[in-house]
């Protein structure tokens, strides 16, 4: 997985990048970082319509990293590598929660609690075998 991240995308266009790979987790970007489990103030979030280009301290590039990174370590690399300050959260019925107790969780598990909690949980079973 990847994320292009350039100076003449807007911060709606990096979102939507990211929710296209983990449907049920979304990015917001804020105007000043957060300390290791705690949350971001909403009124410091950045605007949809604000170039990446136009935030101090920004530096465009490509990350490449695994649906197995944990969340709180993609909030850290896009911070140290990009100048960007994420805050990850996870879909909950209609709700999106902060991924601040749950940092340490991998990118994927948070997208498939957000599935649960928003969906229901998947059955799996063996048809072949159901009924033995």
């Amino acid at each position: 997985m990847n994320l292009q991240i350039s100076a003449d995308m807007k911060v709606k266009d990096l979102k939507r990048q990211f929710s296209k790979q983990f449907p049920f987790l979304k990015m917001e970007l804020f105007r000043l970082p957060h300390r290791s489990g705690e949350g971001s103030p909403l009124r410091l979030k950045i605007p949809e319509r604000i170039l990446l280009g136009d935030l101090p301290g920004f530096k465009a590039g490509l990350l490449d990293y695994k649906a197995s990174l944990p969340a709180g370590e993609l909030e850290t690399l896009l911070q140290t590598e990009f100048g960007l300050f994420v805050q990850i959260f996870r879909k909950s019925g209609d709700l999106w929660l902060e991924t601040t107790r749950t940092d340490a969780w991998s990118l994927e598990k948070q997208n498939e609690m957000g599935r649960e909690a928003s969906q229901g949980p998947v059955i799996r079973f063996n048809a072949h075998t159901l009924f033995l």
